[in-house]
């Protein structure tokens, strides 16, 4: 039998403090945090895996927070490509996009489907098999 990993979507520092207490395994920045750099500082300097939503950062702002985490020596990082519309529609997904990260950015990247339509989903799965 598998166990349910649990873990939380941190906004600030005091939440982080207190899922550090509880032996929480990995932390989530969303996408709205993304460019709170001392946060994801604070959150790299634990050294354990971060998922980070990209929702509608800048290029710019995703490197620095993937730079802020590798300079905190936090290796075990992934992005989440999202849509920052929801429902979002399948053809605003831009899927294509988790490749080019993936190479850009040397990390784990995945995709977070707030899509209505069952379509996105055949599309990720079968995108997802040819690119990894």
């Amino acid at each position: 039998m598998k166990a349910l990993l649990v873990f939380q979507l941190l906004l600030t520092k005091t939440a982080v403090d207190l899922l550090e207490s509880l032996s929480c395994p990995i932390y989530k920045i969303a996408s709205f945090e993304l460019t709170d750099i001392p946060l994801i500082e604070y959150v790299a300097s634990k050294r354990k895996p971060i998922i980070m939503s990209t929702g509608i950062a800048t290029l710019e702002e995703i490197e620095a927070a993937v730079r802020v985490c590798k300079e905190q020596g936090s290796d075990d990082i992934t992005l989440l490509k999202c849509t920052s519309q929801y429902p979002a529609r399948p053809e605003d997904a831009n899927l294509l996009t988790i490749a080019d990260m993936k190479k850009h950015f040397g990390v784990k990247v995945g995709a977070i489907r707030p899509y209505n339509e069952c379509r996105s989903t055949y599309a990720f799965s079968s995108f997802r098999s040819r690119s990894n």
